[in-house]
């Protein structure tokens, strides 16, 4: 792992490390080879349908989940991620559970323990994942504070942000 972090802050500055060590962890698993190493994307792009069709389904209901879906997976940019060994695919995925997650606090679903430990760690992962993170959660942060009713859960929610965003810190000075 510190190689790997070392060779993207020398080589690639702007890219986040999360992809790459999971490459390096799947790789030394199942093998080099670009078919094993595009796998991650398809593994990711295929949960990424699914909680695409989840959100859908509980914001709306199972036929909205079906197109959501649908349409996410037929769409050429996607199709395109799913096979390459990039972590737009992975990105994508963290984004779309990060949401269902926080539509679920943020709506009085019935959440759990695990929903907030999920929370933060997406919350966290994102940010290993991908410098426009930022964007997502900035979007998600002015939709939290302009339209969610301020309750216990409405700070829990941006406690739970910035939980995730102290676990990124270490790897700041390296971004910067």
């Amino acid at each position: 792992p510190a190689d790997i972090i070392a060779s993207i802050d020398d080589k690639s500055s702007q890219h986040m490390p999360l992809y790459f060590l999971m490459g390096a962890g799947w790789a030394n698993l199942a093998g080099w080879s670009q078919y094993s190493l595009r796998a991650i994307s398809l593994f990711a792009g295929v949960l990424m349908l699914e909680w695409t069709y989840r959100l859908g389904a509980d914001v709306m209901n199972r036929r909205t989940g079906v197109v959501a879906s649908a349409l996410f997976g037929s769409s050429a940019f996607m199709i395109i991620y799913l096979h390459e060994i990039r972590m737009y695919s992975l990105f994508v995925m963290l984004v779309v559970m990060h949401t269902w997650l926080y539509w679920r606090i943020a709506h009085d679903r019935p959440i759990t323990r695990l929903t907030w430990v999920l929370f933060i760690a997406t919350t966290a992962t994102l940010f290993y994942t991908h410098i426009f993170s930022g964007v997502v959660f900035a979007g998600l942060g002015i939709y939290h504070l302009l339209f969610i009713r301020k309750s216990r859960k409405w700070l829990n929610a941006i406690i739970a942000w910035g939980l995730g965003a102290v676990i990124f810190l270490p790897y700041l000075p390296t971004v910067i």
